[in-house]
């Protein structure tokens, strides 16, 4: 199950090339850098930290043109924001 976002990215060579920033819940995080990346076939992943030193991992879905925030590697105090909504993988590739 991952969380919808919205993501502001860098498009240089390729579109969503590098997160920029995204929107959670209504709370702008700005990146400050990008600490890993990681490729399946139709996903990039992105583990990035904030400018308030908060890490996170964000994934692109290329075939959906979607960004998610894949729930099971962030901390639970996500999923108590209200406003969010898990939606199965499915959904997102839909």
């Amino acid at each position: 199950m991952a969380l919808r976002i919205y993501v502001d990215a860098y498009s240089g060579y390729k579109a969503n090339e590098r997160p920029g920033l995204f929107d959670l819940d209504g709370e702008v995080y700005e990146i400050e850098a990008v600490l890993d990346r990681w490729y399946e076939p139709s996903a990039t992943y992105f583990e990035v930290r904030t400018t308030d030193f908060k890490a996170f991992v964000l994934c692109y879905d290329e075939q959906g043109d979607e960004w998610t925030l894949p729930s099971g590697f962030d901390g639970h105090e996500l999923m108590r924001k209200t406003g969010n909504q898990l939606v199965a993988a499915t959904e997102i590739r839909s």
